[in-house]
């Protein structure tokens, strides 16, 4: 099974400006880091600082797939999603649901 094309690049969509660019993923950061949770946060310890809002249009919202996404193996479905939260906002667990699941009417 050869790499893909898309493996080892990252999308960086601009929302205001409705670009979009693709670069690699630093072979440092592939290196260093197994899959989307740690070079997520790489990434997001780069582009945010200490006072960032986390409301503002400043604030990146980062989207990673595990390093075995793909591969057919059970928890490969891991993904990971990263930002930086507002500080009355905190995230205690994440737990998978039914496809049926809404955020609004079912939680």
């Amino acid at each position: 099974m050869g790499e893909q094309r898309h493996m080892n690049q990252i999308a960086i969509i601009d929302l205001a400006t409705r670009q979009t660019k693709i670069r690699p993923v630093p072979e440092k950061l592939r290196e260093r880091f197994l899959g989307g949770r740690g070079i997520n946060m790489a990434f997001l310890y780069s582009l945010v600082e200490p006072d960032t809002d986390p409301l503002g249009s400043e604030n990146p919202l980062i989207f990673g797939a595990g390093a075995l996404t793909g591969t057919g193996e059970v928890t490969a479905a891991l993904r990971s999603v990263n930002a930086v939260l507002p500080d009355d906002v905190v995230v205690r667990s994440a737990e998978p649901v039914a496809d049926s699941f809404h955020p609004r009417f079912d939680a």
